[in-house]
């Protein structure tokens, strides 16, 4: 968890989270899960932004 918290941090998002595992970790996970996993940490990131 440590590699993705560290590219959270630099303000990557789950598609270049999980390219960087899968290219330069050699780390299989699942694109789902991985996205499910940044959603819940940073909600506000992904918050439906009303108009008025």
């Amino acid at each position: 968890m440590e590699p993705i918290q560290a590219m959270l941090d630099q303000g990557l998002g789950p598609k270049q989270i999980w390219l960087n595992l899968m290219d330069d970790h050699d780390v299989s996970v699942s694109y789902t899960l991985l996205r499910h996993y940044v959603r819940y940490r940073f909600p506000q990131r992904y918050a439906t932004q009303w108009q008025s």
